[in-house]
C-alpha cells in the first residue's frame, strides 16, 4: 500500500509542476489552446503505457459511459482550472481546489460505500484546517477566479470518484488515452478562432506540461486501482507545498507565516494517511 501512495505523491508533484508552467502560459494563450496542445502531448506517455498493456487492441473500454464521464470531468477541470490559474495566486488556487478530497471522500462514502476509518477522517480534518490557515491571509475577496477554482474543485472531486469506480476494470492506457483524445476532440475545433502561434520556448513548455500531466494521470490511475479514495485524496494537499516552492522560485511570492504553518499541518495529515494501518 505504501508504494501505491508513493505513486499518488508523485502524481500530485507532477500536476503542481505543470500548474506553475500553465500559470505562466495563460498570460499569453487561450486556455482552450493550452488544453488542446497538452492533450496531444499526453499521448506520448500514454503510447508507452499502451505498448506494455497489450497494444491498441486493449483500449476498448468496458464501461464507455463512465469513461465518457471521466473525459467530461477532465475537460471541465482543465478549463476552469486554467482560468483560475490565470487570475489567482497559486496559494489561493490550491486553497480552494483542495476541498476536492473532502468532497471525494464524502461522495465515495455515499455512492461507493467505501469505509473511511477514523485516522483517514482525522487526516482530512487536519489537512482542511491547514488549507484554511493558508487561505486566511489571502482575504478571499469574491471574484470570477475564485468561482472558477470552486468549479475546478467540483470537477476534480468527480474525477477522483469516477477513477475509483472504474479503475479496477479499465486499463491505465484506456483511461489516459480516452482523456487525451477526448479533450483534443473538444478543443481542436476551436483553434481557428483562438489559436496563437507559440514561440519555440512556449511550445516546448506546452508539450512538457502535457507529458507531465500524462505521466501524473497514469500514476494516479495506477494508485486508484488498488487504494481507496480515502487514502489517495489527502495526498493532493502536498501540492500546496510545491505551490509555495514554485510561487517563490517562479513568481517571487514569499509565503505568509500562516501559510507555512498550514503546510506543516497538511504534511502531517498526509503522514497520518501514509502510516495508518488498513483495517
Amino acid at each position: 500500500m505504501n508504494a501505491q501512495l508513493g505513486f499518488a505523491a508523485l502524481a500530485y508533484l507532477l500536476f503542481a509542476s505543470s500548474d506553475a508552467a500553465v500559470k505562466l502560459l495563460t498570460a499569453r494563450y487561450d486556455p482552450l489552446q493550452l488544453l488542446g496542445t497538452m492533450a496531444l502531448a499526453n499521448l506520448l506517455p500514454v503510447a508507452v503505457v499502451v505498448y506494455f498493456e497489450g497494444g491498441w487492441r486493449s483500449l476498448r473500454p468496458k464501461r464507455p459511459g463512465l469513461v465518457a464521464l471521466r473525459i467530461v470531468t477532465a475537460f471541465g477541470g482543465g478549463i476552469f482550472g486554467f482560468h483560475a490559474l490565470a487570475n489567482l495566486p497559486l496559494a489561493d488556487f490550491y486553497a480552494l481546489t483542495f476541498l476536492a478530497p473532502v468532497v471525494a471522500i464524502f461522495a465515495a462514502r455515499l455512492i461507493l460505500r467505501e469505509r473511511a476509518d477514523a485516522r483517514a477522517w482525522l487526516a482530512v480534518a487536519v489537512g482542511f484546517a491547514g488549507v484554511l490557515a493558508v487561505l486566511q491571509p489571502a482575504g478571499m475577496a469574491p471574484s470570477v477566479g475564485h468561482l472558477s477554482a470552486l468549479a475546478a474543485m467540483l470537477f476534480a472531486a468527480g474525477a477522483l470518484l469516477v477513477l475509483r469506480w472504474i479503475g479496477p476494470v479499465e486499463t491505465r492506457g484506456t483511461l489516459a488515452c480516452a482523456v487525451a483524445v477526448g479533450i483534443a476532440a473538444l478543443t481542436l475545433p476551436t483553434f481557428p478562432w483562438i489559436y496563437r502561434p507559440p514561440s519555440p520556448g512556449d511550445l516546448a513548455m506546452m508539450v512538457g506540461c502535457g507529458i507531465l500531466t500524462g505521466c501524473a494521470q497514469i500514476a494516479l490511475v495506477h494508485t486508484l486501482k488498488k487504494a481507496p479514495v480515502a487514502s489517495v485524496a489527502p495526498f493532493q494537499f502536498t501540492m500546496l507545498f510545491w505551490g509555495m516552492v514554485f510561487g517563490y522560485l517562479v513568481f517571487d511570492q514569499l509565503p505568509h507565516p500562516a501559510a507555512i504553518a498550514g503546510a506543516v499541518m497538511i504534511v502531517s495529515a498526509n503522514l497520518l494517511v501514509l502510516l495508518r494501518r488498513e483495517t
